[in-house]
């Protein structure tokens, strides 16, 4: 719908899936690009492949659309360096031919036990931790405390050991959120000890 619309205004359409290599080949907008020519699908190299450090991504739009073209125009001429470029091969290669070579399945098992944690502190207290809406298989996400006015996330689960990034700055946040990943999964222990202990601290 919103493609459609954008048609209609004779916009183009910018769709970031940064981090749809954690999602299934079927959940993309690229699926649109054969009817919608008005589309430019971005991906990067610095999430399910962890180089954000090389600072490359690369867009997808319709053949014929004229916006590669475009873009073309408007791109810097040393955009992306022969070493990012050969990491990047590097990177496709190693990835190909595996079931699951971003670990979609792994994040969808340590989420739902982050969300058992959750889900078992006391109800009715007004100031449990939550979990915001994220896909399962993202290894990304954000914890918030419902108590919003007295609670620092970030130094509480500092106090843990656990490192985080406050809310603080972020429009319609504060500190009462925090963004984070998940750990690899044999410390995925350690994580949820940390959440039991900034729970009861609230």
């Amino acid at each position: 719908k919103i493609a459609d619309k954008a048609r209609e205004l004779k916009r183009v359409l910018v769709v970031d899936e940064a981090y749809a290599d954690y999602l299934s080949p079927y959940e993309t907008a690229v699926d649109l690009l054969p009817t919608h020519d008005n589309i430019i699908v971005t991906r990067s190299f610095s999430k399910g492949f962890g180089m954000a450090g090389i600072r490359l991504g690369y867009a997808v739009t319709a053949p014929g659309s004229g916006i590669a073209e475009a873009l073309e125009k408007a791109a810097l001429p040393f955009q992306c360096n022969n070493f990012a470029r050969y990491l990047a091969k590097a990177a496709l290669k190693a990835k190909t031919g595996k079931d699951d070579p971003f670990g979609a399945e792994k994040n969808r098992r340590m989420k739902k036990a982050l969300k058992e944690c959750l889900d078992a502190q006391a109800p009715d207290t007004g100031k449990r931790l939550c979990m915001a809406e994220t896909s399962p298989s993202v290894p990304i996400f954000m914890l918030y405390a419902e108590d919003k006015e007295s609670t620092d996330l970030y130094e509480l689960f500092m106090e843990e050991g656990i490192l985080t990034v406050s809310c603080e700055t972020y429009p319609g946040l504060g500190k009462h959120a925090v963004r984070l990943m998940l750990p690899q999964e044999d410390r995925l222990p350690v994580l949820l000890d940390a959440v039991r202990k900034a729970a009861a601290k609230l």
